[in-house]
């Protein structure tokens, strides 16, 4: 009796951690564009944010990239310098890809300073400043599969006086004015679903199990002094 109720409850254990962990790894973290390199571009706030979440698994995860802008400000610019999205890796770039990049941003393998705020390692290219648009998407993809969100955030621009992991070539559509914007954490710091799930998971099966084996044992037993 004693035997089976214990191979119950670990084979519980285990069909639960499968599950969860396949279904539910996904991290996230939010950026605010806050450092404007001209000050009068920045509104209280910021002017925008970067969003990061993971999806897939093993092999197959990804990180996902949105930058959004606020009403009335877009992304713009391409090339070494002045393209419209600048962010690091951290770790081994080899094998690292961009795809899924939304319309009418692209990437082309660009690398380099960002006005103000250091060499970046990837250079998302957007429009011409007259077509400045939001927002940006794309998907990050690594070799043998990425594993946190934290891969784009860990590693900071270099040489800049305005140090960040993310930059962005921004335009105020109303009045024209252009500048970078360094990003801030909003909630920097990735909370796996996986983990809290995980936990809550664990023990609601350790009270089914729990109340399985009361109800599996004798009344006579039960009511034994």
């Amino acid at each position: 009796m004693r035997s089976k109720t214990r191979l119950i409850f670990f084979l519980s254990l285990m069909a639960a951690m499968i599950v969860i962990t396949s279904t539910t790894k996904a991290d996230t973290a939010t950026w605010d564009l806050t450092n404007c390199n001209v000050a009068s571009l920045c509104q209280p706030g910021g002017i925008g944010t970067v969003t990061l979440s993971t999806s897939g698994q093993n092999s197959s995860e990804v990180i996902n990239v949105t930058v959004s802008m606020i009403s009335g400000y877009g992304l713009f610019g391409s090339g070494k310098g002045s393209g419209a999205f600048g962010f690091n890796f951290s770790g081994n770039d080899a094998g690292v890809g961009i795809t899924n990049i939304s319309n009418p941003f692209s990437f082309n393998s660009n690398s380099g300073q960002m006005d103000g705020f250091g060499s970046f390692e990837f250079i998302i290219n957007g429009p011409p400043g007259s077509g400045a648009t939001s927002p940006l998407s794309f998907t990050v993809t690594c070799k043998g599969g990425c594993t946190s969100v934290s891969q784009l955030f860990t590693e900071i621009s270099s040489g800049g006086s305005g140090s960040t992991p993310f930059v962005a070539h921004a335009r105020n559509n109303h009045t024209g004015l252009t500048g970078f914007v360094g990003a801030t954490p909003s909630s920097p710091t990735p909370e796996p679903a996986s983990l809290m799930l995980m936990g809550s998971g664990l023990l609601g099966i350790a009270g089914l199990v729990r109340r399985r084996v009361a109800s599996a044992i004798p009344s006579k037993l039960k009511a034994t002094p």
